[in-house]
């Protein structure tokens, strides 16, 4: 198709996005676009299950709470693409802009990426059903419970913006995750190296979401026979590159809020969790006081109490203590997983309902390694990869947790493995045997020169003992 057809008709597309909402086309319409009810695809059986399961005290969508943002505002805000309203206006994602406006095109108009991976019938369906007037529409219908989604009002959005945005990156999302099932990667999103990923990152930062409930309407408008679990399927084969670590496919749907809690509920754990009652939720930390359930042992103490360490696979929080073996899934320590357990951690952080995997994970760690030796022997044993430093790599585990407010038991996704390791170093013979190892561990050069000294002064006194004893024979 020619570039400036392309080009031409998106303009046009942005033109009429900004055009106020119009009522139904009546009959006395001279309009040629088809009638109205052909867009309306309402089924009552899934858009009465839409309407109620999203219900907005569980649908938040916040900022990152200050405490970890004043620590490390970069691993919050997204690189290429904006969606939804905080980050809006930002002007370094206007290039991104454009590529909204192209996929929008793609599903209004004849398809402009490769026709060799695109569904005939798909496109054929979009041709006759799907409308720019009719997609605004369905969109405002959503507008007042999208606004209550997110903790602030955004007053200065006007409900024709606001729609716009809605519209441009529930189309943006649901075409993008329709390329990667496809696999069209002659799309410019997918032939750059670097965009893929970055794109990847930016769909799970806690601040760049749209509700889930906004992506599945546009997805079962913009296609025939779709329906919730279909598009679920979609979402997590886009997820899955990052889901290294899920103990199962995520069991979101309806039940997650956005991508990032659809990508946080496959990891899940098969100890037992106590219960929201349970949890001392109004703790807070005074003078360096921890909870009771707190424990302080590092790799290198626990070694030294008998304790041996093993890297498994799954996910990352199958933790096991068994016959003295403690079984860790190895752990990537790199920038993309930081960025990940970041956003991750301030979901958690913000959603009291939310079981706090990352944060369990990021206080375990911080607890297991506080020196170079911790983290050479975890990695040794294949638990920690990274290509970072000893010291650097300690400095990325100790700033998973920064900002934490603890409001929550470290204990609570593994709290089994927790007691049994707390047991385990309890025992009086196992304290002794640790600290004399410990001991030995961090001074064996002192030790191996006493050691020295007294070789010497044992072979001095078997040097006089001979000589005293071919004295004593000769006088005798």
């Amino acid at each position: 198709m020619n570039l400036v057809r392309i080009v031409g008709e998106a303009l046009h597309i942005s033109g009429k996005l900004m055009e106020p909402i119009t009522a139904n086309h009546g009959e006395g319409s001279s309009s040629t676009q088809p009638p109205q009810q052909v867009i309306d695809i309402h089924n009552p059986q899934w858009e009465d299950h839409l309407c109620n399961s999203g219900k907005s005290e569980r649908c938040i969508i916040s900022r990152v709470p200050p405490s970890m943002r004043k620590i490390d505002e970069d691993n919050f805000i997204p690189e290429l693409v904006s969606i939804g309203p905080f980050h809006r206006n930002n002007p370094k994602f206007q290039a991104m802009e454009a590529h909204k406006l192209r996929l929008l095109y793609g599903i209004l108009g004849p398809m402009t990426h490769n026709t060799n991976t695109v569904d005939s019938s798909v496109e054929n369906w979009r041709v006759q059903n799907v409308t720019l007037d009719g997609l605004k529409r369905e969109m405002k219908k959503l507008e007042t419970r999208t606004r209550k989604c997110y903790t602030e009002k955004f007053d200065a959005l006007s409900s024709d913006e606001f729609v716009q945005m809605m519209l441009l990156d529930a189309c943006f999302i649901v075409e993008l995750l329709q390329l990667y099932k496809q696999g069209d990667f002659d799309d410019p999103i997918f032939s750059t190296r670097f965009m893929q990923r970055v794109i990847w990152l930016d769909l799970v930062m806690l601040e760049n979401q749209l509700p889930l409930f906004v992506l599945h309407k546009m997805y079962m408008l913009t296609g025939p026979d779709r329906d919730e679990a279909s598009f679920k399927d979609l979402a997590i084969e886009f997820l899955k590159p990052m889901g290294r670590g899920w103990k199962k496919k995520p069991i979101g749907g309806y039940d997650s809020i956005h991508l990032l809690a659809l990508y946080h509920s496959g990891f899940t754990t098969n100890q037992t969790h106590p219960s929201n009652a349970e949890l001392n939720f109004g703790w807070e930390e005074k003078d360096g006081a921890l909870p009771e359930t707190h424990w302080s042992n590092t790799v290198t103490v626990l070694r030294c109490a008998g304790i041996s360490f093993k890297s498994k696979t799954g996910a990352f929080l199958d933790i096991k203590f068994v016959n003295q073996v403690l079984e860790i899934p190895y752990i990537d320590a790199g920038i993309t997983m930081f960025k990940i357990s970041r956003n991750a951690i301030a979901y958690e952080q913000c959603n009291k309902s939310t079981p706090p995997y990352f944060t369990t994970l990021a206080f375990f760690f911080k607890i297991l390694v506080n020196e170079p030796r911790d983290i050479e022997l975890l990695r040794k044993e294949g638990i920690i990869r990274t290509l970072q430093s000893n010291e650097d790599a300690i400095n990325y585990l100790h700033k998973l947790e920064s900002g934490i407010k603890r409001g929550l038991r470290e204990d609570y996704c593994i709290p089994e493995v927790i007691k049994e390791l707390k047991k385990f170093t309890k025992t009086r013979w196992n304290i002794w045997k640790a600290t004399l190892n410990l001991y030995y561990f961090v001074n064996q050069e002192p030790i191996n020169l006493l050691l020295f000294y007294l070789t010497i002064i044992q072979t001095i006194s078997s040097l006089y003992l001979i000589v005293f004893e071919c004295t004593k024979s000769k006088h005798s």
